[in-house]
């Protein structure tokens, strides 16, 4: 990792770990909204993930998301690839990346891609995070658009990786909804796994009225979740902040955070875990 974006990462109170950007001119996920997002919302630094989606919309290669990032000194990438058809040159895409130190991890979509976590082909993925000692992000869960194989990303599969690859900081992002005690539970066994809570407040807007109604009820059962996994865990050194920008807003996101410092009654060092404390350190960035 560059001496300038370590610094920089350093000195963020708040780092939203899962954000994603768009080269489409009718998406929300713009690179200017994004900046005035965080600057609204006293987000620091954020990590915004390349995707490669083969089965559906919305990817965004490597060189593409480096290059909208590439005038914002504190918005960091995770590079990705397409695991299930171009794998041999995707590693290599990623290993020229990590040499040239333009990404600071990888992002994997196994629903998406078909391809399970724990299948032999991707040790080498992994094998390549491990030498360059960053970290791997897994999409868990659902599958929000069709099609997608929720049979590929449930947490099971990570505790194979995670004991095959101890050394191996993984994330397990959205909190591996809807097997979320599953997620817990690897996390719980393995000392290499993190979990996000991103994207589980989300932004509708189709029948206002409606929508705001039943966005308030899965905001109070997000936030009972939430605790009940903190409450599992014994603690907060697991827990990363991320909000799936656009899909969930920085607003909703930190007013989950204060209602989740009120119910378990956290205190500043916990919060601070949360907010970067535990990506920095699966990042190896020390404060």
């Amino acid at each position: 990792m560059r001496k300038e974006v370590k610094r920089m990462l350093k000195k963020a109170s708040i780092i939203d770990n899962h954000v994603h950007l768009s080269v489409h001119s009718k998406s929300r996920a713009k690179i200017e909204e994004l900046e005035k997002s965080m600057s609204g919302n006293g987000i620091d630094a954020a990590i915004a993930l390349a995707a490669y989606f083969p089965r559906k919309t919305g990817s965004i290669t490597n060189e593409q998301i480096l290059s909208l990032t590439k005038n914002y000194n504190n918005i960091v990438v995770f590079g990705s690839l397409d695991a299930e058809n171009n794998l041999q040159e995707g590693v290599a895409d990623l290993e020229k990346l990590l040499t040239k130190d333009r990404i600071v991890g990888i992002k994997l979509y196994p629903g998406y891609q078909f391809v399970y976590p724990n299948d032999k082909k991707l040790d080498e993925v992994y094998e390549l995070a491990e030498r360059f000692k960053v970290p791997v992000m897994f999409h868990s869960g659902l599958a929000y658009k069709s099609p997608g194989g929720i049979r590929f990303s449930r947490p099971i599969y990570f505790d194979d990786v995670a004991d095959k690859f101890p050394e191996l900081k993984i994330i397990i992002s959205h909190l591996g909804d809807p097997d979320i005690r599953q997620a817990t539970a690897v996390a719980h066994k393995n000392s290499n796994v993190y979990l996000d809570f991103s994207g589980l407040v989300s932004n509708t807007t189709k029948n206002q009225q409606r929508s705001e109604k039943w966005k308030r009820k899965n905001e109070e059962y997000i936030i009972e979740t939430i605790a009940n996994v903190m409450i599992d865990l014994m603690g907060t050194e697991k827990i990363i902040f991320g909000t799936d920008w656009p899909i969930s807003s920085h607003e909703s996101y930190l007013l989950l955070v204060d209602s989740l410092e009120e119910r378990l009654d956290l205190n500043g060092k916990e919060k601070r875990q949360i907010l970067s404390g535990n990506i920095l350190k699966a990042l190896g960035v020390k404060k």
